[in-house]
């Protein structure tokens, strides 16, 4: 049992993690973060003092973007949450059929923000959360397909899932790279199906990268 964010996590969200002294107090932070913050002197996720790609207080309903996955485990341990497993979002995205994609087992690109643009999506980089209602989860959660892909909690592992336990897996006990799920507006129709996986350098960030928390 847990609870997981209806929608990625908002410029206007983060705004509130910033403003609470998010970047300059150690306790929201993994020690491996707080490391990285500050031997490279971060105080906001890139591109937020620019309002590029999205990014920043003028988009305050945009998912937030430019964040590492130690910005987005700072978040979390703020709000007093934490990011999701892998397992957890999976679950959220299929549903109790374990559907390819969170609408069903057809792929539809009118339901998602990808770069298979059709209407309504005529959005060429990110959209506001939530712009998508009828490509919502079985569980009404938001954007687990398209818009932008999200860091999840788990080390990564390609091989990780063909010995796993069979119930609520929390991923292999260390590794190099984070999990990622869900694909980002420059993805297509397959990179979407919600098993699909890949891992990310947890310094790394990008314009289609963000998350959602869990409890």
């Amino acid at each position: 049992a847990y609870q997981i964010s209806k929608y990625e996590i908002t410029n206007a969200q983060f705004k509130a993690f910033m403003d609470s002294g998010g970047y300059t107090t150690s306790g929201y932070w993994s020690s491996a973060g707080w490391s990285w913050r500050f031997s490279n002197n971060v105080y906001y996720p890139l591109w937020w003092g620019e309002s590029a790609h999205n990014s920043g207080p003028s988009f305050p309903a945009y998912p937030v973007v430019g964040v590492t996955w130690y910005e987005a485990d700072a978040f979390a341990r703020w709000a007093c949450k934490r990011l999701p497993t892998e397992a957890e979002w999976e679950k959220a995205a299929r549903g109790p059929d374990s559907s390819f994609w969170p609408w069903g087992n057809v792929w539809d690109s009118t339901k998602c923000n990808s770069s298979n643009n059709a209407p309504p999506d005529t959005f060429s980089i990110s959209s506001p959360v939530g712009s998508f209602p009828a490509g919502a989860s079985p569980y009404g959660v938001m954007d687990m397909a398209g818009n932008v892909a999200e860091f999840v909690s788990d080390w990564y592992n390609s091989s990780y899932y063909r010995a796993a336990p069979d119930t609520n897996p929390v991923g292999p006990a260390s590794g190099t790279l984070r999990g990622v799920r869900g694909g980002g507006f420059t993805s297509t129709g397959e990179e979407f199906q919600s098993f699909c996986r890949d891992g990310f350098d947890p310094e790394s960030h990008a314009t289609y990268l963000g998350f959602r928390v869990a409890q």
